[in-house]
């Protein structure tokens, strides 16, 4: 399987291509007062309403820097209904790379306020974490993005 690498900071993460739609140059959003920790705003895609996540801002609280290298990620989110489409913001997704789901094993940590992270595995000398997209968006969050 192909995946999609990018940075926070120094840690590496990977997200499965399928699920990647386009990687875009950072965009100016249409921010939203009182959003939710992580929601960095929305932009116009192809006619549709787009809500981008913030990942840095999502995983430690503060938001991603704003760098040449900065990208949007766009993600076929799924839904029970359909697909949408989700942006969320990351640092230098510059590289793929090729996996086999037996070159994962689970990290041993859970994180109840992190369920995107996934299994992860080993690179040279450190650890790479997955993200399992199905699992950015808080249940309780998924309305006020994306609409009842």
């Amino acid at each position: 399987m192909l995946f999609l690498c990018f940075q926070l900071g120094q840690d590496k993460y990977v997200v499965d291509a399928r699920h990647v739609v386009e990687v875009l140059p950072l965009l100016t959003l249409r921010t939203t007062p009182q959003a939710p920790r992580g929601v960095a705003g929305a932009f116009i895609y192809r006619g549709t309403v787009v809500p981008v996540l913030d990942f840095a801002e999502l995983a430690h609280g503060k938001p991603c820097p704003r760098r040449f290298s900065t990208r949007i990620l766009l993600l076929a989110y799924p839904m029970r209904d359909a697909r949408r489409t989700l942006g969320m913001i990351v640092e230098r997704a510059t590289e793929t790379k090729d996996l086999k789901e037996q070159d994962f094993m689970e990290s041993g940590l859970r994180t109840p306020g992190a369920p995107y992270l996934g299994p992860v595995f080993r690179d040279e000398h450190r650890l790479i974490q997955s993200i399992t997209v199905q699992n950015l968006v808080p249940e309780a969050m998924r309305d006020l993005l994306f609409g009842s």
